[in-house]
């Protein structure tokens, strides 16, 4: 930009009021754009292959070992002196159809919806959490809860984390509701997360013998198990964090007692302020005795 005009050489000033600009986006605009070396496109360190020569090269590569995939064959190219890009070798082996297809299309997202259901009956879900006592060690906790009125059968408290401890609360409550797997509504479901007590052989046979659907919780979906989750949360709020535990004796009778209110008199804001024991009466038509 010249300053020099037929009546003289403006000043800087008289520049920035013509234009209507401030001095500094002035002063900014007469420095010239740094070049970041980031940007500069980076040397060629080998010839150029043309698409037609890079497909021959692959089809090679990929004939003698099937089983590898994009990064491997990109590998292999360069140490056999094809200097091309690992975007380079995606994109020709994808349109040769050398490459599976995107894991939206092989396995696609089916709509889970919410995991509270408004139905009791439909699905129940359990988890596992720990807490520590002074005599007894590191004991888990198993809740069960039904996700449509959120009453929970049951919270265990066991020294062990295998398997049969774990899923013998679901046992019990199946029974305690039901009496047999004759009287499991249809479709029942149970909701998991994926811990290797609930991906083994006795929770597969638990969920046949008693005819209950086994569904995972999504994997990186934390509201997938959200209602037994949140139960645990409002467990260890309300009764665990408030002191410090002896032993499995002390905690079970304590999480007794806090159960029972649990069900029959706090209210519970997902159902509208009615108690998990109301909800499941007016959703059953029945009257339901959790006391006893």
């Amino acid at each position: 930009m010249s300053l020099t005009t037929s009546s003289g050489k403006a000043t800087v000033g008289q520049v920035c009021e013509a234009f209507g600009i401030s001095r500094q986006a002035y002063y900014a605009a007469r420095k010239a754009p740094a070049v970041k070396t980031s940007d500069r496109r980076p040397e060629r360190r080998g010839p150029w292959v043309a698409d037609a020569t890079l497909c021959d090269q692959i089809r090679d590569v990929v004939a003698e070992f099937p089983a590898w995939g994009v990064r491997k064959v990109w590998a292999y190219l360069r140490r056999l002196g094809t200097i091309v890009s690992r975007k380079r070798v995606w994109k020709r082996m994808r349109a040769m159809g050398l490459t599976l297809p995107p894991v939206s299309e092989r396995t696609p997202d089916v709509p889970r919806g919410q995991v509270a259901v408004p139905d009791s009956n439909r699905r129940w879900a359990t988890d596992l959490t720990t807490v520590w006592t002074a005599e007894d060690g590191t004991l888990a906790l198993v809740p069960v809860i039904d996700c449509g009125d959120r009453v929970v059968f049951e919270v265990a408290v066991t020294k062990s984390q295998e398997a049969p401890a774990v899923l013998g609360p679901v046992e019990q409550s199946l029974e305690a509701a039901f009496g047999s797997r004759e009287g499991v509504p249809n479709g029942l479901e149970l909701r998991s997360d994926h811990g290797p007590q609930y991906t083994g052989s006795d929770c597969e046979k638990l969920c046949r013998d008693w005819r209950v659907d086994h569904t995972f919780a999504p994997v990186g979906r934390p509201t997938g198990n959200a209602v037994a989750e949140r139960f645990i949360q409002t467990l260890k709020v309300e009764l665990i964090w408030t002191r410090d535990w002896r032993n499995a004796e002390e905690l079970r009778e304590a999480i007794d007692q806090w159960l029972r209110i649990y069900n029959e008199v706090r209210p519970h804001e997902a159902l509208d302020w009615m108690t998990p024991a109301e909800k499941r009466a007016d959703n059953l038509g029945i009257e339901v005795n959790l006391a006893a």
